[in-house]
């Protein structure tokens, strides 16, 4: 079991309440915008999906998928994110084979979300932008029901 003693230390303490835990958790979550390149990628095209599908006139339904998905990227790029970290922090400046597996395997987890949810975003936006094209959209239609 881990000792409470912190000498001293704020940073090590355990959050009192749920107003600093909410502060420290708010801190990570601007620590990885600021931090991650990736992640401000995907806060972008969160923002370009969430307004083609206002502009669109998403369903209900739809923007629950939507929703969905853009969290699960997020989450999964926070979850690489503290991987990198974790593993930066144990090996220091030496190469480990292991630790770089670890990071790839990080990476593939987003890699994996962001496939997932080009998918789910296609299957959202198909038949909206070919509706505003003027295309049949019977095949697909035909397909999904």
């Amino acid at each position: 079991m881990a000792s409470k003693e912190t000498n001293g230390d704020p940073r090590v303490s355990r959050n009192i309440n749920f107003g600093r835990a909410l502060k420290t958790a708010l801190h990570g979550i601007g620590s990885v915008i600021k931090n991650e390149r990736a992640m401000r990628l995907h806060l972008f095209c969160a923002t370009v999906f969430i307004l083609a599908g206002i502009y669109l006139g998403l369903s209900r339904s739809e923007w629950i998928w939507l929703i969905i998905v853009i969290f699960w990227v997020f989450y999964c790029e926070f979850l690489n994110t503290a991987i990198e970290l974790i593993v930066d922090l144990i090996v220091e400046k030496k190469y480990h084979p292991i630790a770089g597996l670890a990071k790839d395997v990080g990476g593939g987890i987003v890699d994996l979300a962001m496939f997932m949810g080009l998918i789910v975003v296609a299957f959202i936006f198909q038949p909206h932008i070919w509706h505003q094209l003027g295309w049949s959209t019977q095949l697909v239609a035909t397909l999904l029901y």
